[in-house]
């Protein structure tokens, strides 16, 4: 299994693990977003490999869903699949640039001493600590009408990732 093959296969699964807990009504946010910011990276890196990316630049960063948004511009096959022309498509992908970087911040590395969905944080003055499953996560970023969208593109390149890239 090569790299490309190896983020492939664990958003795939990390994917499957967040669309599980999504069905649970007592599992907290924080672990539907955990899943959700871990699948969106992997899937992000093995699509930047398929494009051509050196290993090198997606092994040592976690800011990679918003630049996979800009390599995906040139993906033929998956433009075809959305039936956009060019300037449509790259409006399109340019507008769910927001949705993927409040994913890409869930990350602890990137949260800097904010809210993420694995480590505590403290409050702003410094006084308490604050869990991610005791956070409010609002707005919530899945109900972001961005993120939907972004959520379905990201649900169509785990299914014909092979199609699309291959």
């Amino acid at each position: 299994m090569n790299w490309q093959e190896a983020y492939l296969a664990q958003a795939r699964s990390d994917w499957t693990t967040y669309r599980i807990l999504q069905q649970h009504a007592d599992v907290g946010a924080h672990d539907e977003l955990h899943y959700l910011q871990m699948a969106s990276e992997k899937l992000a890196k093995a699509a930047l490999l398929a494009s051509g990316v050196e290993l090198a630049e997606v092994r040592t960063t976690h800011r990679v869903v918003v630049k996979c948004l800009r390599v995906l511009r040139h993906c033929g096959p998956l433009q075809r699949a959305y039936g956009l022309d060019n300037d449509a498509w790259r409006q399109m992908l340019g507008s769910l640039a927001p949705a993927a970087d409040s994913i890409e911040l869930l990350c602890p590395a990137l949260a800097g001493s904010g809210p993420n969905t694995e480590y505590p944080w403290s409050t702003v003055d410094g006084g308490e600590a604050i869990a991610p499953c005791r956070h409010a996560w609002r707005p919530d970023p899945r109900q972001n009408r961005r993120t939907i969208r972004l959520l379905a593109l990201l649900d169509l390149l785990l299914r014909d990732f092979e199609r699309l890239f291959g």
